[in-house]
C-alpha cells in the first residue's frame, strides 16, 4: 500500500505541476519544470501520508 500512495501522489502531484505554468501563461519549460517539481513534491507528500495511515 505504501507504493501505491507514493505512486499517486507523483502522478497527481507531476500532472498538477505540469498544468499549473498553463494557467498563467508559461511555456513548455515552464510545464516540464512544474511536472518535475510537482512530481518530487508528489511523491515526499506520497511517503508522508503512508507514514501516518500505516
Amino acid at each position: 500500500m505504501k507504493g501505491s500512495l507514493t505512486m499517486l501522489g507523483m502522478v497527481v502531484g507531476s500532472t498538477l505541476g505540469g498544468i499549473a505554468p498553463s494557467l498563467y501563461g508559461g511555456g513548455i519549460v515552464a510545464s516540464l519544470l512544474g511536472g518535475l517539481v510537482g512530481g518530487i513534491l508528489g511523491i515526499w507528500a506520497g511517503l508522508r501520508i503512508s507514514e501516518r495511515v500505516f
